[in-house]
């Protein structure tokens, strides 16, 4: 089997890799609070492991995933501990940086996987400079697209939102050694009342 991971490569395989493959692929998380019972690390774990497994199953399309941007744009989340975020003008300059190092490389095709509200507008108001400067194609999916119907299936009286029963699930799934439970039913206890 291929090698998929850029980390996972040395220099020869990840030149080859990355000229040969469809798309490169980042995944953008973030650092910011998620309620008290989740890691400030929630969207940055689903990033990177949705991701793997995207780019591992993809079967007719070759992919090279970039480390995890675990930095984003969380300035609305500040005022909660935890929380480190890039601001608005350096989030969007290190998506053009990356972006500016895979047209480098000889990539073709930038796929931006964001798990992370907040990182929205600045890759969209990037992503025009992107494509008529590096002439580079760079399409961004938000994790809130995959399997929506599948999500509201599955949780059909939860709320569909930050650090809800999705998120939570998910860490559960992934790094159940992270998510607090004592404090999670804390949390269920106060929202009843």
């Amino acid at each position: 089997m291929n090698k998929v991971f850029l980390w996972d490569m040395d220099s020869e395989e990840a030149e080859i890799a990355i000229k040969e493959a469809d798309f490169i692929v980042l995944p953008t998380g973030a650092i910011e609070q998620h309620s008290i019972h989740l890691p400030v690390s929630t969207d940055s774990i689903r990033a990177e492991e949705l991701t793997k497994y995207l780019v591992s199953h993809s079967e007719d399309l070759k992919m090279v995933m970039l480390p995890t941007l675990v930095y984003g744009q969380s300035l609305h989340h500040m005022r909660r501990g935890g929380t480190i975020s890039l601001r608005n003008d350096t989030y969007s300059k290190v998506i053009e940086d990356i972006a500016w190092s895979v047209k480098q490389r000889g990539g073709k095709r930038l796929l931006v996987v964001n798990y992370h509200g907040g990182n929205l507008n600045p890759i969209s108001v990037v992503r025009g400079n992107i494509e008529r400067d590096l002439e580079l194609k760079i399409y961004l999916v938000q994790w809130s697209s995959f399997a929506s119907d599948l999500v509201k299936k599955w949780f059909p009286d939860a709320p569909y939102g930050h650090s809800g029963f999705y998120e939570t699930s998910m860490i559960m799934h992934f790094r159940p050694d992270l998510v607090q439970k004592e404090k999670m039913r804390e949390q269920e206890q106060k929202y009843k009342r």
